[in-house]
């Protein structure tokens, strides 16, 4: 206290620490709760530094693409059909989950799963007709080739063979 009766320093009265009214407390400034001067926390420079490795951070620091999605380009057409497929089945799924919830009633639960059988019918005859058309249309131009190569090669060698008895005769 000084002379007027007044304190020239603030203090908590919980556990009596002694704050100067000039905020030195006599430590070392740093608030690592210890009164020796170095310093322990972070500094800002390495705070700053940590994050300048990798703007895409995914866990580790190093700036290599860590996709593995692109060893396989063949098959990615067919993950996505199965993963839509999946995802069609899974929501007609839960549309008959939800409808049995709501209302109960098994009856538009069995027109559901006829309609989804029978357009699953459907697309697979779509897919046997295609087929077959395909298979019958390459069988077709393979035998038509085969029946052209061996006309030809039969007027070309009998065009041949009756040359060369020409001249043996002539």
């Amino acid at each position: 206290m000084n002379s007027t009766g007044n304190d020239d320093d603030h203090y908590n009265n919980d556990n009596n620490d002694v704050h100067s009214a000039d905020g030195d407390d006599g430590g070392d400034g740093d608030n690592d709760g210890d009164d020796d001067d170095d310093n322990d926390d972070k500094d800002e420079e390495e705070i700053d530094d940590s994050n300048d490795d990798d703007n895409n951070d995914n866990g580790d620091d190093d700036d290599d693409d860590d996709d593995d999605d692109d060893d396989d380009d063949d098959d990615d057409g067919d993950d996505q059909f199965s993963f839509r497929l999946r995802n069609k089945i899974l929501l007609v799924s839960l549309v008959l989950v939800l409808l049995a919830e709501r209302t109960g009633a098994l009856v538009v639960i069995v027109v559901v799963v006829v309609v989804v059988v029978v357009v699953v019918v459907v697309v697979v005859v779509m897919i046997v007709v295609v087929v077959v058309v395909v298979v019958v249309v390459v069988v077709v131009v393979v035998v038509v080739e085969v029946v052209v190569v061996v006309v030809v090669v039969v007027a070309v060698v009998g065009t041949a063979g009756e040359s060369c008895t020409n001249n043996v005769e002539g």
